[in-house]
């Protein structure tokens, strides 16, 4: 079965803000760019200051103030439903605090650091325990305690608790537990079923990793941990290194891969096919490759890059590979508990942010002497791709690249066609050289999965890679029965398919050849030919020291760090995996338990396994010395790359291992302490300059560099600073006057050290830009030995470079949602100059310049600068800002009213700084003042052209104006009236298009193209505003000259050929019918609704009576309001009746209506004509449609009382007549209007006012609070007169309403309970809240539940009684026996 290939999952997560538009792009109008930030407005100083919970309840955005709450957007503070949370506590773990006592010059023994550490621990459990006195303050669960890497716990606690948690004194910051997976497998590189070849040996010749060996670097002694998806334990190659580790999935001591056991176990999820998406292999492919021992009785054994270290693994990770922070941080703590050396996390986040938990915790473990070797991501190739924990400071973070690789080349040809083809697969045992020579017949199969009605056995396939991944391709193939596969790239760049799947169960040979050769192949199979002949077999190696295309590139966020700091083999890496995966029936065989995988998750454990070999080598080094040594002594790749892609550049073992000298630099980055974000020293192998904002001066910034020399020898080394550019956007240092100083050459004696001072230079006028670049030190008696340090800095000046909303006038008038041109949506363009961590969208009254409120908000780590982006900006709602510290933006929506605006951009850098750019925006919910469209023939009122047989086509006008332009063009807003919308509906009930309009509002000349075939012909014009404001839409009919049709046409002026018409006015409509001939019977019928319309007469037209017409009618009531007229017209023969005729007037009358119909019943009439001939035909019959204005108004909505609602927020199944529910609203007058309640929970009140005055909508339900909402615009206007509508209010207007207020005084507290007591067993309906018959312990936990709850709604509710005469609701609900 063919598998698509995930492209989905390369997409950054944040990446949703960016949408497609199709909308006319405004005029620019005035934009206003503020970057700096004192001059911050009302909404800069709100917004800045809010605290990270109130920021999360904006959108949930992480800050660089790490205390304080940092939660999913999912979770609900005021909800008691139990979260699962990660607590940060003040203290730092034993060794940290030690660490930073000493840099601060400051005594702190081990024992003293530990007991603050555990102090915090039982601070935090005495006040979390102080939370939970009673049952009814919920349950909560201390899942982990974290003492090493990260002090702290997990924890499960009621949401609503959070709040209260963050007053312990011991607590320093709560995050919420996030999901992170394993990097796994990456789409053109996938793992195959089995794999030639012996395990990692491409990559152990090329890096020369077995000549270590045989030196004697095997990493015997070296505990390296490896946090993964488990392991199976029991593989050969990997058994005897295996030391232990423990489960955090599962909480136990065995850290077993999820096996298909498991699968079986939890009920087979996914059904037959889902266990390849249940079961891991991933640990055990990480595993092999550090530490496998090759000893499996197979062709395929491993042996990783450090055999004999000791293996413990951690499972962090759960089925289908996804777990936790809280095991990650599990995981990260007992290594460094259990004396690691060296930690590898194959996994990670696709957030680019240094501060996350999970990255402090690897700090941290650094800091505690384990080295982290962290993979960066498989989210590449763009920058700032990079994943935590990845971005992690101290953590050495790690791309992937590729080796050469062994594999077969070969010719084929067809006919003339010749083709170079490159061996990507085949199965086992397959003797490929058996091909050379032979003549086969070729299919072509498209993308690898049109084989229907083509016979493919014993012939080779033809197909373009694309689509679906390549395994499954070949996989199709073979269950077809092809012999071979010839696969040519979609890429017409790139040459060969770069991917080697090697050997597997499911595989033929299948072979790579370029775009250009696979199409001329296809193009010869569909001229004819179909044989083709493979010839000139030989064995080629691929290019190799090329970064994967999946490899994320940095650099960090905030730190602005080089990351990766280096890359290392990571592509169709083979390796061990479980004995289950490729032989699920028999898990204990071994003999094909590898695989080859691509992802920085396979360059990540060569890398540990190096890392390990150097700790053999000397056990004194720390983690910065290995960082600093595996940096110093990497290699180029084989084509230029920026520092931000390959750090120092491709690792080299060997080189690492017998180097004698390190280079390190001394540099700061930013580290959690006490809460605060500050800045500890940082000894790396890069020059992370940073980023540099422009204030006008020339800038200056030193590093210090220390050169040690372990070796006895003196040595000398020049140095030299190479920059690059034109390199991911890196600039011209040259031509910018930017320079890298540094000694010319440094002297290091023998066992000794020495540091230096680089400094960069960046002249005020240099372009902003990165700059880059290698400061290499080469032996001048030995220019073979070289060692480099990349360099990197970000220069920018600071904000926002451009925005544009792409129409500057919209409309927030909702009653008309029905309109084709209704478009809510506003979207802006922008571009940053610098980077934003958060971005936020605030509507500014443009006449006051007062900020209202959030319309969006962003986060920034998506966002890179001198990129244009695309964002929703809002949808005509903001969300006001209060003037409430505690609670500085409201919940509640509001529609901004028409008027002049600014949509503000307020970006804050990492900093904290803001800076500002706006654009003007009009919201207009008036419709245009003139729309004109006239058709050449057209007659007044009437809809239907008639045109000639020959004629192809009919000229028409078309015009609309808008007297908002001029409110535009006053405000300085460029505009007109070419942005106004003229829409058509030829023959579909879709519009087809939009009319090109001049800056007048005329549309071009042009002209209607007739369609002959069709009887007639239907086309609506609809026209509308820049805003989306419709003036109305008008409707034509083509008919060819001699086609019989009927037409109802009021005896009145129409408005785009419609009646409009009012409660109580009287209007005649006649039929006529046109183009008739020797007509002897005409029938009419047709049905009303007495509620909209009354049929106060019916006759016959003088001009049939001339004719000798007779007209007799019957009615009949096919229900209580509806009434069914039957018309029929005679003819007497007297006269012939040929022509057009006005043959019957309706009269109708609109009556005074109790409910609102915006148009009358009166419009679908049926005809059957009868000629004396005896021919029947039943012409096309339109009714000129009648609008009709309503004189009041009316509301539709739902109550959403809290105990009859569902999880999801629905209303239970409940007959709401019989609940005591009431619903009032109240006009501006103080006019109260009572709604009817029906049995689904739904409110109707009509005969309001027309009005543009507010209104209150109050729901008072037994039990419950009242709720009071406010709401407007219940009206609709047409040529400046408003008439009523029926309107739709939402939960933006009718609040859920709170139970639990039994005795209606706004408040829930002591009183409530005792009337639960005082009726208990009872059906007395306004304690029995939940309306089920009884008053009971249900009715009682509502009152529990809200407990000291005040109505929000009202001002100066009463204070909360907690206890009276000696009761409290503690002794109540013991009183009644409730547990």
């Amino acid at each position: 079965m063919l598998k698509r290939t995930g492209n989905s999952k390369l997409v950054k997560g944040l990446s949703v803000a960016v949408l497609s538009s199709s909308f006319v792009l405004g005029s620019l109008g005035h934009v206003s760019n503020i970057t700096k930030a004192e001059n911050a407005s009302t909404a800069e100083s709100i917004l800045a200051k809010l605290t990270p919970q109130q920021r999360e309840a904006l959108q949930k955005l992480s800050s660089t103030d790490q205390s304080g709450l940092f939660l999913d957007s999912s979770v609900n503070i005021n909800s008691p439903e139990t979260v699962s949370v990660i607590v940060s506590f003040k203290q730092k773990p034993q060794k940290i605090a030690v660490l930073e006592a000493a840099l601060k010059g400051e005594a702190l023994s081990e024992e003293k650091a530990k007991i603050n550490a555990n102090a915090d621990h039982s601070m935090f459990k005495e006040d979390l325990s102080s939370l939970f006195k009673t049952k009814a303050d919920g349950d909560y669960k201390i899942k982990r305690e974290y003492k090493h890497a990260f002090n702290g716990v997990a924890l499960e606690v009621p949401a609503n608790k959070l709040q209260k948690l963050m007053k312990s004194t011991a607590v320093q910051a709560i995050y919420s537990d996030a999901t992170v997976k394993s990097e796994l497998p990456v789409e053109g590189k996938e793992a195959t079923s089995n794999s030639t070849g012996k395990g990692m040996a491409d990559e152990r010749t090329y890096l020369k990793i077995d000549k270590l060996h045989q030196e004697g670097y095997t990493g015997k002694g070296v505990k390296v941990a490896v946090l993964d998806t488990g392991i199976d334990y029991n593989h050969p190659d990997i058994k005897e290194a295996f030391k232990g580790g423990y489960d955090f999935v599962d909480n136990d001591n065995d850290p077993m891969e999820t096996s298909y056991a498991d699968w079986v176990k939890a009920g087979k999820p996914g059904g037959t096919s889902g266990a390849a998406s249940y079961v891991t292999e991933h640990g055990t492919h990480v595993s092999g490759t550090i530490v496998g021992q090759g000893k499996n009785e197979s062709e395929y054994a491993t042996t990783g890059i450090a055999p004999d270290a000791d293996l413990y693994v951690y499972r962090v990770l759960g089925p289908g590979g996804s777990g936790t922070t809280e095991n990650i941080i599990a995981g990260i703590d007992q290594a460094v508990a259990d004396g690691m050396d060296v930690m590898n996390l194959s996994l990670g986040a696709n957030y680019n942010d240094p501060l996350l938990a999970e990255s402090i915790a690897i700090n941290n473990a650094v800091l505690s002497g384990v080295t982290a070797v962290v993979a960066a991501g498989n989210t590449g190739n763009k920058m700032y791709t990079l994943g935590s924990p990845g971005t992690a400071a101290l953590a050495l973070t790690v791309g992937a690249s590729d080796v050469p690789i062994t594999t077969m080349s070969a010719k084929g040809s067809m006919d003339n066609v010749s083709a170079n083809l490159q061996l990507m697969a085949n199965g086992y045992g397959d003797d490929i050289t058996k091909l050379k020579g032979q003549t086969l017949p070729v299919v072509d199969v498209n993308l690898g999965e049109a084989y229907t009605g083509k016979d493919v056995k014993g012939k080779i396939v033809l197909m373009s890679r694309g689509t679906y991944t390549l395994d499954s391709k070949i996989a199709v193939a073979k269950s077809q029965g092809a012999v071979a596969v010839l696969m040519y790239n979609d890429n017409p760049t790139e040459g060969f398919i770069p991917s080697y799947l090697g050997e597997g169960v499911n595989f033929i040979p299948s072979f790579s050849l370029s775009n250009a050769e696979g199409l001329a192949l296809k193009q010869k199979l569909q001229s004819g030919s179909a044989n083709f002949t493979i010839s000139d077999m030989s064995e080629v190696k691929t290019q190799g020291d090329t970064i994967a295309d999946f490899s994320s590139r940095g650099p960090a966020r905030l730190t602005y760090d080089i990351k990766p700091e280096i890359t290392a083999p990571g592509v169709s890496v083979l390796s061990t995996v479980p004995g289950f995966i490729n032989n699920p029936d028999n898990p204990t065989d071994y003999k094909n338990a590898y695989q080859r995988m691509s992802g920085t998750s396979m360059a990540t454990p060569f890398t540990t396994g190096v890392a390990a070999l150097l700790k053999q080598a000397n056990h004194s080094l720390q983690p910065e010395d290995i960082k600093a040594i595996l940096m110093n002594s990497a290699d180029s790749l084989s084509k230029p790359y920026s520092v931000f892609e390959q750090g120092a550049g491709r690792i080299d073992p060997y080189n690492a291992i017998h180097s004698s000298i390190e280079i390190k630099v001394q540099e700061k980055t930013p580290m959690i302490v006490n809460g605060k974000e500050k800045q500890i020293n940082e000894d790396t192998g890069a020059l992370s300059f940073g980023n540099v904002a422009f204030d006008g001066k020339d800038y200056s910034d030193s590093r210090s560099v220390t050169l040690m020399n372990r070796g006895e020898k003196t040595k000398t080394f020049d140095v030299k600073v190479n920059f690059q550019s034109n390199l991911r956007g890196s600039k011209d240092a040259v031509a910018n006057g930017v320079t890298v100083q540094s000694p010319a050459s440094v002297t290091l004696k023998g066992i000794s050290q020495k540091k230096t001072n680089i400094t960069l230079n960046i002249p005020k006028t240099a372009e902003k830009g990165i700059y880059e670049g290698y400061v290499v030190y080469t032996n001048k008696d030995n220019p073979s030995e070289t060692y480099r340090v990349p360099f990197g800095v970000h220069f920018v000046e600071k904000g926002f470079q451009d925005l544009s909303i792409t129409r500057q006038a919209m409309t927030t008038d909702r009653n008309n949602l029905n309109s084709p041109l209704f478009n809510p949506f506003l979207s802006a363009k922008f571009s940053l100059k610098s980077h934003m961590r958060y971005i936020d969208v605030v509507l500014t009254d443009a006449v006051t310049g007062q900020d209202l409120g959030i319309m969006n908000t962003f986060d920034g780590v998506s966002f890179d600068e001198g990129v244009q982006y695309t964002i929703s900006a809002g949808q005509g709602v903001y969300y006001p800002f209060t003037n409430d510290v505690n609670n500085p933006i409201s919940s509640k929506a509001a529609l901004a009213k028409e008027g002049l605006y600014k949509v503000k951009l307020i970006g804050y850098d990492d900093a904290g700084n803001s800076y500002t750019i706006s654009q003007d925006l009009l919201v207009d919910t008036t419709m245009p003042n003139q729309f004109d469209i006239h058709v050449e023939g057209e007659k007044e009122g009437s809809p239907f052209i008639e045109y000639k047989e020959d004629q192809k086509s009919i000229p028409y006008t078309a015009k609309i104006t808008d007297k908002s332009v001029e409110i535009m063009n006053a405000a300085g807003i460029k505009a007109d009236q070419s942005t106004n919308t003229i829409g058509y509906f030829y023959n579909s009930p879709f519009m087809g298009g939009k009319l090109e309009l001049d800056e007048n509002g005329n549309a071009a000349k042009d002209e209607i193209e007739m369609v002959p075939s069709l009887a007639t012909s239907s086309l609506r014009f609809i026209g509308g505003d820049l805003a989306s404001n419709a003036f109305g839409d008008k409707q034509y009919y083509f008919v060819k000259e001699g086609t019989q049709y009927v037409y109802g046409q009021p005896n009145a002026k129409t408005r785009l050929n419609k009646l409009i018409t009012h409660p109580g006015e009287t209007n005649t409509i006649t039929l006529t019918a046109n183009n008739v001939s020797k007509l002897k019977q005409a029938l009419y019928s047709f049905t009303t609704n007495i509620a909209d319309t009354n049929i106060v007469g019916i006759t016959l037209n003088p001009a049939a009576a001339k004719l000798g017409g007779q007209l007799n009618v019957t009615t009949t009531n096919p229900s209580s309001t509806t009434v069914k007229s039957d018309v029929n017209v005679t003819f007497d023969g007297s006269k012939e009746v040929s022509g057009d005729l006005p043959m019957v007037d309706v009269t109708i009358k609109i009556p005074d209506m109790k409910d609102v119909y915006t148009t009358s019943s009166f419009r679908t009439v049926t005809s059957t004509f009868t000629s004396v001939d005896n021919v029947i035909t039943k012409p096309f019959t339109y009714i000129a449609p009648i609008s009709i204005l309503p004189s009041f108004s009316s509301v539709i909505s739902y109550i959403h009382p809290e105990s009859f609602q569902n999880a999801d927020g629905t209303l239970k199944k409940a007959d709401y007549t019989k609940i005591g529910a009431n619903v009032t609203i109240v006009d501006s007058k103080g006019k109260s209007y009572t709604g009817t309640m029906d049995s689904i929970g739904q409110f109707y009140i009509t005969g309001l006012p027309v009005t543009k005055d507010e209104f209150t909508v109050i729901t008072d339900i037994p039990g419950h609070f009242n709720t009071y909402g406010k709401f407007d615009r219940v009206y609709n206007t047409m040529d400046g007169f408003m008439y009523g509508i029926g309107k739709r209010i939402g939960t933006e207007t009718v609040d859920k309403a709170t139970a639990g207020d039994i005795n209606k005084d706004n408040v829930i507290d002591l009183n409530d309970a005792l009337a639960i007591e005082t009726y208990w067993g009872t059906n007395k309906r306004s304690a029995d809240i939940n309306f089920d018959g009884t008053v009971d312990a249900k009715d009682f936990a509502f009152v529990e539940k809200n407990y000291l709850m005040q109505n929000p709604a009202v001002d100066n509710a009463p204070k909360p009684v907690k206890n009276s005469k000696g009761k409290t609701i503690d002794t109540i609900k013991s009183e009644l026996g409730i547990q």
